[in-house]
């Protein structure tokens, strides 16, 4: 796999773990496989806790979204998010053929996305480059929130500016499960 594949596949990957616990789900495992036969280049598996509501359409977008990003170095316009998009496993679930100007498309996440994209998303895909996995801690160092917390607000500082998020981060259930999440 060649290095710019594998900065590609780890920017979708932490992508989607970013978005999975800012939408309250808790990251089980996030992994890249290291191998051009696999038909895909890593994966992020996600659990929803009972009783809470995940938009997963939004985790499903934000791994294409970040392929766009990667792609352009920049914001990406709508069509490059629909190339990224139809060229992914995650086009199934999101309607690759709705119309143009991102109708079907779950475009309130982006400024989000665009917002975590040097403070979080591109740290962990680093992380992910250099070991292979991500586990819900690392996704919550990255965001800076302790994830035995529950709902929080937390401000992300970047170059030139602040951005104030409200994070839905679920509650871990007992001790067992603190320590089970520790890597």
């Amino acid at each position: 796999m060649t290095p710019a594949v594998h900065a590609a596949n780890s920017l979708h990957e932490s992508a989607h773990a970013v978005t999975a616990v800012l939408l309250g789900a808790r990251v089980t495992e996030v992994r890249l496989i290291d191998d051009d036969r696999a038909p895909r280049g890593g994966w992020c598996e996600y659990a929803i806790p009972a009783g809470v509501r995940v938009p997963e359409r939004e985790i499903i977008f934000a791994g294409p979204w970040a392929d766009a990003r990667f792609t352009m170095r920049r914001r990406p316009d709508h069509a490059a998010i629909r190339a990224a998009l139809a060229g992914s496993c995650d086009s199934d679930d999101l309607d690759a053929e709705a119309p143009p100007g991102g109708a079907g498309l779950p475009l309130g996440i982006i400024p989000t996305l665009e917002a975590l994209w040097r403070p979080a998303i591109v740290p962990l895909a680093k992380l992910l480059c250099e070991t292979g996995t991500l586990g819900h801690r690392d996704i919550a160092d990255a965001l800076g929130v302790n994830v035995l917390d529950g709902p929080i607000t937390a401000s992300l500082a970047g170059p030139d500016k602040v951005w104030n998020l409200t994070l839905r981060v679920p509650v871990l259930r007992s001790p067992v499960d603190a320590v089970a999440s520790r890597r």
